[in-house]
């Protein structure tokens, strides 16, 4: 077992225990915590990745399927963290029916998947694996995951400053511990995407030892977050 892979079980484990904490704990702030525990559980499966192969050897075509519907969830932590910061920004806010909208790629992910992974049989997705990252489904989930990240992360900074005024203007140690608390948060996740960044891209040099130390980092990266 690698070093990659018990920071991966480390982080998994921990997310989903502060997830369970923040759901069961009692406060006023209920939507933002469902959001952010929420958050925590997606990520959670997201970490799962990286130590996956140690309980499936041998993957059928169900679990394939699984599989691959597990990793189309990362089209989801995005948009509620999103959400989670205009909780938190805004006293007022409440999820809507037109929040459901940022579901939309997450849609349109699994009907790109539809035709060659979702449908086929094991033996036609080992054939399909041969050439994994040159498939243009990969390529379109690549491309189209990070555009997102960039896309939310750059809308989250823009509504925090938009809200510091009112942080500020009620000025108080909670509220600035608030401020402080989503900014670093924030930051250190727009750290992680461009990380995660870099090593996508390393995945398509051909340097295998390059991207296979990139994915250690990013795995270490998000223990240290």
């Amino acid at each position: 077992v690698d070093l990659g892979t018990i920071a991966g079980i480390i982080s998994t484990f921990i997310a989903l225990l502060l997830a369970i904490f923040i759901f069961s704990v009692e406060s006023k702030n209920k939507i933002s915590n469902k959001l952010f525990a929420s958050f925590l559980v997606l990520n959670a499966l997201e970490f799962s990745s990286w130590f996956m192969h140690l309980f499936i050897e041998e993957p059928n075509n169900l679990v394939n399927k699984l599989l691959i519907a597990k990793d189309l969830l990362a089209y989801l932590p995005m948009p509620i963290f999103y959400l989670y910061i205009l909780s938190v920004c805004y006293s007022d806010f409440k999820l809507k029916w037109k929040h459901l909208l940022h579901g939309v790629p997450y849609l349109i992910a699994n009907l790109v998947m539809l035709p060659r992974f979702y449908l086929t049989s094991t033996a036609q997705k080992l054939e399909l694996f041969e050439e994994y990252n040159h498939l243009y489904e990969i390529i379109f989930l690549h491309i189209s995951l990070h555009l997102q990240a960039i896309i939310y992360l750059t809308a989250g900074f823009i509504i925090l400053n938009k809200a510091k005024k009112i942080f500020l203007e009620n000025y108080s140690s909670s509220t600035i511990a608030t401020y402080k608390w989503l900014f670093q948060l924030l930051l250190f996740t727009s750290l992680l995407y461009a990380v995660a960044l870099i090593k996508n891209i390393l995945k398509y040099s051909g340097e295998v030892d390059v991207f296979n130390n990139a994915q250690t980092i990013v795995v270490l990266f998000v223990l240290g977050i």
